[in-house]
């Protein structure tokens, strides 16, 4: 029997040993939908936990001394156990040609450590050392031999990073607040607009933060995508750019209004996990250097 869109299913009430069950049209459906949505989410999350564990040096400073011939590596790399997860070889090559590749099953300090290499360096020659952990990663640094005393050069996170931690920071907050004035303050008369007004600001920000991160790194001298905390934190960026996307196509797609706020909402609070991931690795990162 049907009737309103409902299905009885089963038995009759008031047959012997029967029973009966009223199913909604689309029930299984929505419930099917929202497993494959947990059980992406889980594997997302998996994917982006494992390299967190596992992370190229954060930074290599290096310094040379011409009469004594003597190449220092002061590297940056922190870890929980130096005997599982360390700097596994370092490479240093003089004019192109590799002249030291030091293997270690091990490095001497949880966070910040110093090699000293013999190197017969000549002046405008250019030292470069590499170093890598044995899991993922590696981060190259330079330093072209000078006629001075000594020469010296670095790698690492500039000294700006503060304006970059401060604008994600503002941009989180924004979208966080967002997101709990779409939960529960919908009975405000004002609510979506202050919802708008939040989620549009908290995208800026975000992408201004991002444009500060990737002067640091070019700043820097590394490449953009070498540590954990730059993959969160670029699909964070493109998470609430899509956010902010899908909330404006809600007002012309009509027709697909469903979906694009399913869309929207999904991506939300996928986004909010995503920044607050990257916050953690982020602050993980600058004060391990």
């Amino acid at each position: 029997m049907e009737r309103s869109g409902v299905e009885w299913s089963g038995i009759m009430p008031g047959k012997r040993g029967g029973s009966g069950a009223l199913r909604v049209p689309g029930g299984n459906r929505n419930g099917r939908r929202r497993r494959i949505s947990f059980f992406v989410f889980i594997l997302l999350v998996a994917f982006l936990a494992v390299p967190v564990t596992a992370h190229p040096p954060s930074a290599i400073a290096l310094s040379y001394d011409p009469s004594a011939g003597q190449l220092t590596v002061d590297i940056t790399h922190f870890v929980t156990n130096t005997s599982d997860h360390y700097i596994k070889e370092v490479v240093v090559r003089s004019g192109g040609q590799v002249v030291i590749a030091d293997q270690y099953t091990s490095q001497p300090a949880n966070a910040r450590f110093t090699y000293q290499y013999p190197v017969k360096g000549q002046q405008g020659e250019v030292l470069e050392v590499t170093a890598t952990c044995n899991k993922y990663g590696s981060l190259t640094e330079q330093l072209q031999v000078a006629a001075l005393p000594s020469s010296a050069a670095a790698s690492g996170i500039p000294s700006i990073w503060p304006l970059h931690m401060g604008l994600i920071l503002v941009g989180f907050a924004c979208i966080g607040s967002a997101v709990f004035i779409a939960r529960t303050r919908r009975s405000t008369p004002a609510w979506f607009r202050m919802h708008k007004g939040l989620s549009h600001a908290g995208a800026g920000f975000v992408v201004a933060g991002l444009g500060v991160a990737m002067y640091m790194v070019a700043v820097s001298g590394g490449p953009h995508l070498r540590v954990p905390h730059a993959y969160i934190g670029g699909i964070a960026v493109l998470g609430a750019v899509t956010v902010l996307a899908a909330g404006i196509a809600k007002v012309y797609l009509k027709s697909r209004k469903p979906i694009v706020r399913s869309l929207h909402i999904r991506m939300g609070y996928l986004t909010a996990g995503l920044m607050a991931a990257g916050i953690a690795t982020g602050i993980f990162l600058a004060f391990s250097v």
